[in-house]
């Protein structure tokens, strides 16, 4: 997995291996948990860009306390 911080609420995710893709997603999606919940306005958007890149990211379109997920492939 190649997890690459690119904004302060953004991170990019790489997955190497599809049998890890939920655990690197989940992994990243607690990085940002904390950042949401000192921020407490926003929620998370996950991207799905291709078979192996993602982006997660504090989005003010998300409630606090959720997470979305959308397929841009």
């Amino acid at each position: 997995m190649t997890l690459t911080p690119d904004l302060r609420d953004c991170l990019w995710v790489r997955v190497t291996h599809r049998a890890d893709m939920d655990r690197q997603l989940n992994d990243a999606v607690e990085r940002l948990r904390e950042g949401a919940l000192s921020q407490s306005h926003c929620g998370i958007l996950v991207i799905r860009r291709s078979d192996s890149d993602f982006s997660l990211e504090l989005h003010s379109s998300v409630p606090f306390g959720l997470t979305h997920e959308v397929d841009a492939r």
